[in-house]
């Protein structure tokens, strides 16, 4: 009998929002997160379930990646545990080796004694297999204390940290300036199938927009420039819910986006959650 099984994947780069505290600089990195599942049932189960991972890896806010600031070049402080993992990276692989190699001496000596003969072969793969796992645990422990004690500050030199900084992070003009470029070739992509598809009349162009959280408590504004026309200035009211969809009607007679009304999508930059604290 031939058995199918289904996978799927999803995935999504969202920007972090960080505040330096050493230098107060604001900068930001995007991050890339996804969803991955497998199942028997359908193809349509398959992707229910990694759009389900991908939601359930989002709600916890306290997930980020290591990246210094572009200005002064230091680490956050809640970021420090993951370069120092990363430091001892190779622990962490010999580690997992090791309880690998004695989960499976201590298996076979189950079945060896079970259905062969409890004999000193047995005996031998029992006591291997322990001392493999003892090992492997202790050097796990050892790794966790050196990571409570790194410091990338002191251990990693400072071209290495502007190397990370340079590739990653970017101040927050910037990526607006990003952000308008993005919609902008979305929406030339948009243009050019309508006017491809001349019948019937063009669906909506909808621009997503990601916003500094506090935005959707306090209320804003922000605009987004198009080629060729006024920028378009979008208002956000108090206590907005991300994901809102607003309606833009342009100030000119024809619409920019080449529909009757225009519509922006204000997304959250994520935070994580001892950026509070900090602040």
């Amino acid at each position: 009998m031939v058995i199918t099984t289904y996978s799927a994947r999803t995935d999504i780069h969202i920007p972090h929002l960080v505040r330096c505290v050493n230098c107060e600089c604001r900068y930001i990195y995007d991050r890339h997160f996804e969803g991955r599942a497998e199942g028997r049932s359908s193809p349509e189960r398959a992707e229910e379930k990694a759009r389900e991972d991908l939601a359930e890896m989002l709600s916890h806010f306290d997930i980020c990646d290591p990246v210094p600031c572009p200005q002064c070049f230091r680490y956050q402080s809640y970021m420090f545990s993951q370069v120092g993992y990363g430091a001892y990276d190779n622990m962490g692989c010999v580690s997992f080796l090791l309880d690998g190699l004695g989960i499976s001496a201590l298996l076979g000596a189950a079945g060896y004694a079970a259905f062969v003969s409890a004999s000193g072969v047995a005996v031998g793969l029992a006591a291997g297999g322990g001392l493999a796992l003892l090992i492997g645990v202790l050097i796990e422990r050892r790794r966790g204390q050196l990571v409570k004690l790194y410091n990338p500050h002191e251990e990693d030199t400072l071209d290495k940290r502007k190397h990370v900084a340079d590739a990653r992070a970017i101040l927050v003009p910037e990526y607006d300036t990003r952000q308008t470029t993005r919609v902008n070739d979305e929406y030339r992509r948009h243009r050019e199938k309508a006017e491809r598809n001349s019948r019937g009349e063009p669906k909506q162009f909808v621009a997503e927009w990601y916003l500094d959280p506090p935005v959707f408590i306090h209320g804003g504004a922000f605009s987004i420039a198009l080629p060729g026309h006024k920028a378009i200035t979008v208002q956000v009211p108090e206590n907005t819910e991300p994901g809102h969809v607003f309606d833009v009607r342009p100030t000119r007679e024809a619409n920019p986006f080449g529909v009757r009304v225009s519509r922006v999508r204000v997304l959250a930059m994520r935070i994580h959650p001892d950026e509070y604290d900090a602040g």
